[in-house]
């Protein structure tokens, strides 16, 4: 399983897409710049359930919507023809 991703696992970053997508409409990240503050957001966020010990769940729920935002990127960058 090393190098896979479980289908668990992408149906939870799915379902994350969906709820982002439902709270902010789609609204691509637009240029790397962007990419990195949403990325470092949601990265200072967990770690803030970490430091504040709001406990593992909360720290997961952090790193879930991190996956999902970076995935939002790539994805958008995938539909304009530009490759990773």
């Amino acid at each position: 399983m090393y190098g896979e991703i479980s289908p668990q696992t992408l149906e939870l970053l799915r379902k994350e897409r969906v709820r982002q997508f439902q709270k902010f409409g789609h609204e691509p990240i637009a240029n790397p710049f962007q990419a990195i503050t949403i990325f470092g957001e949601e990265l200072g966020e967990a770690c803030a359930a970490l430091n504040q010990a709001q406990g593992e769940d909360n720290f997961r729920k952090e790193v879930k919507q991190l996956a999902a935002c970076c995935i939002a990127y790539l994805d958008n960058d995938l539909h304009f023809g530009n490759e990773p």
